[in-house]
């Protein structure tokens, strides 16, 4: 505070702006406008973006990216979460801040369902999609399947499962400690719940082979 004191006379908010940014340790900043219950859903907002604008402060979200959930309101989609801090009717943003891909499975694709397992292709299929994407990762007793990453503890619920005992750090493939698709066989894979998965859906997505999605693709993807 003391610094910010000894700038406050030499400071021109005409012609530069000072950024704040929140370091977040245990939850995301969009939870500190749109709080998120237990189950995944949004609940009453707080009035953090209107207070700040009622002393002339910006807001910008940040923290927009595929392999972060933040609500099953949303249902994957970039768009309907820009607009709930946009567009609400009640309080709008000064920007957002995204890392949103575009690729088929991880963004369009997956804008129902976990990207990468068999109701995200079906659905991609279903809005038309031109181009459908696999990022093929093996297990252990070699069965090649579609995944975004190797890293099994990016993509899924393992590391809440017995399995978390096998989380190792191996640098030459990333810095942080991962459990990694090659330590487990494609059957203990299988049983694993893709991250975002709705805990209300009654058929929840799962993740498939390779094989598997050239079988549930129109020919026109194959040929």
């Amino acid at each position: 505070m003391g610094f910010l004191r000894s700038i406050k006379f030499h400071f021109d908010p005409k012609k530069t702006k000072l950024i704040f940014r929140y370091l977040l340790l245990e939850f995301w900043f969009q939870e500190y406008i749109w709080s998120v219950d237990t189950n995944g859903y949004l609940q009453s907002h707080t009035n953090l973006v209107s207070e700040a604008h009622k002393v002339d402060l910006e807001v910008f979200v940040s923290e927009y990216a595929n392999e972060k959930l933040s609500s099953y309101n949303y249902s994957h989609d970039p768009l309907a979460e820009y607009l709930q801090f946009v567009d609400n009717g009640d309080f709008s943003v000064d920007g957002v801040l995204s890392d949103f891909p575009i690729t088929a499975s991880e963004a369009i694709a997956s804008r129902e369902y976990p990207g990468c397992t068999d109701l995200s292709y079906k659905q991609a299929i279903l809005d038309g999609v031109d181009v459908l994407d696999c990022s093929v990762q093996v297990s252990k007793d070699g069965t090649p399947f579609c995944l975004s990453s190797i890293d099994l503890l990016e993509s899924s619920t393992v590391g809440q499962t017995s399995f978390n005992h096998l989380v190792r750090s191996i640098p030459e493939i990333q810095s942080d400690p991962g459990l990694f698709t090659f330590n487990l066989s494609w059957a203990d894979i299988k049983g694993l719940t893709p991250d975002g998965n709705n805990p209300l859906d009654e058929d929840p997505a799962i993740t498939i082979t390779a094989p598997d999605l050239v079988e549930i693709v129109p020919s026109k993807f194959t040929s």
